[in-house]
């Protein structure tokens, strides 16, 4: 990975691990039965966003034949990964489901601060 791409990583994931905190406890006193697929969620989140990192910087990076391929095939990949691991969460209950997508979605808040972050230094 280049050190623009590590820099960004690095400063979203200190979000994340601030943002995972404040779910955490959130979710242990108010949702307890949903915390663990909240928390789920927000992870398998991260977890896509590293891999889309990992997978955008092979395939732009270097000589590569067809890196509009590479992405599509890793675009792929993540949704059937996050598709699975809802449908594993199901087991009958909705709620579940709705922890879970609450959980992947407040990633989302990393990414904004992240912006925030950079229109504030100038970048």
């Amino acid at each position: 990975m280049n050190n623009e791409i590590k820099f960004m990583v690095r400063k979203i994931l200190i979000f994340d691990i601030i943002i995972a905190v404040v779910l955490a406890i959130i979710a242990c006193l108010f949702f307890i039965n949903y915390s663990i697929a909240l928390l789920i969620g927000f992870g398998v989140a991260v977890a896509t966003f590293l891999i889309n990192s990992l997978i955008s910087q092979y395939a732009y990076a270097g000589d590569k034949n067809n890196p509009a391929m590479i992405t599509v095939a890793g675009f792929a990949l993540r949704v059937i990964l996050v598709c699975a691991i809802g449908i594993l969460l199901y087991k009958g209950n909705t709620f579940n489901v709705v922890a879970y997508m609450l959980g992947y979605s407040s990633h989302f808040i990393s990414l904004t601060l992240y912006g925030i972050t950079l229109k504030k230094e100038g970048m």
